[in-house]
């Protein structure tokens, strides 16, 4: 699959969830991490970023070619492959709370979600509808018959952050693959790298707390949208205020022009806190994906 661009078509999606203390994402931290070893990475990324805005503001400007209400925009189907790595214990989910998360996954990115009617009126007619439909892989590199589901007794559950454990990965050109674990090093409770920042292809993944995956068994729903937010920056998503892991320090751009200039949230603030800290004339929205407010 190709990813390069999709901010285009992501332009914004919405959550809104229980206030609580959560794990992050620690996905600029990893990329930090590379790029600091490898600054010609860098500079390829940052170039192809500035194209991506320069084209992101050509398409807003062409109001996001809605101009004609009657085109059906198509609805393509991205093949998962969950790696559930495991020791036996809690962290080796049930087959129905993946499934859960596959739902929730497609729900989200197609506004079928029901707490849109929460959204405050200036982002209501921005919410994104962005037509991706998120399936379990039928069939495996061989062409054998899979449910998209591969179990591995192995120590690796406790993740190191080391490209040595990314040793599943299915042909990341055909396949979104998420590894489930036990525990991460870093303390995140996932990370993902940006498309064409991955330090090897069987970087090109998800890795995520098996209590992060779903609404049910070892999750909950206050927990559930955090695949949400990784596939985000697995589509080229870069949070909201930037390519940083500092939520609510300085005002930011992801790159994205209908979203505006914000510092990024870790709970909800009343609507006129969000409206005067980076411009007074101009509302910054928190109930988005990519955020860290956990407004649902």
């Amino acid at each position: 699959m190709k990813k390069l661009l999709l901010s285009l078509i992501l332009c914004t999606l919405f959550v809104s969830v229980n206030a609580q203390t959560l794990k992050k994402c620690h996905t600029d931290e990893m990329m930090k991490a590379w790029f600091d070893k490898n600054p010609n990475a860098k500079a390829e990324f940052e170039k192809r970023q500035q194209e991506a805005k320069e084209q992101d503001a050509i398409a807003f400007k062409n109001g996001y070619g809605q101009q004609n209400k009657t085109m059906v925009a198509p609805t393509y189907t991205i093949p998962v492959v969950f790696h559930v790595l495991h020791q036996g214990g809690a962290e080796n989910i049930s087959d129905a709370q993946i499934l859960d998360q596959v739902n929730i996954l497609t729900r989200d990115y197609n506004k079928l979600n029901a707490d849109t009617s929460v959204v405050v009126p200036q982002f209501k007619n921005l919410i994104g509808d962005v037509k991706f439909a998120f399936m379990l892989a039928t069939k495996d590199p061989s062409g054998n018959c899979t449910n998209g589901i591969v179990r591995h007794n192995n120590p690796k559950t406790n993740w190191t952050n080391s490209l040595s454990d990314y040793i599943y990965t299915w042909p990341r050109d055909k396949y979104l693959n998420i590894y489930v674990v036990k525990t991460i090093a870093s303390g995140a409770a996932g990370y993902t790298y940006l498309p064409g920042t991955a330090p090897s292809l069987a970087a090109d993944a998800i890795v995520v707390l098996h209590d992060y995956v779903g609404s049910i068994g070892t999750s909950n729903v206050g927990k559930s949208r955090v695949l949400t937010h990784e596939a985000g920056h697995w589509l080229n998503l870069s949070h909201v205020w930037g390519n940083t892991n500092n939520a609510g320090v300085a005002c930011g751009d992801d790159g994205v022009t209908d979203t505006p200039i914000t510092r990024g949230y870790l709970s909800w603030p009343s609507v006129t806190a969000a409206a005067m800290f980076c411009n007074a004339c101009i509302v910054e929205y928190y109930q988005n994906y990519m955020y860290y407010s956990y407004c649902d």
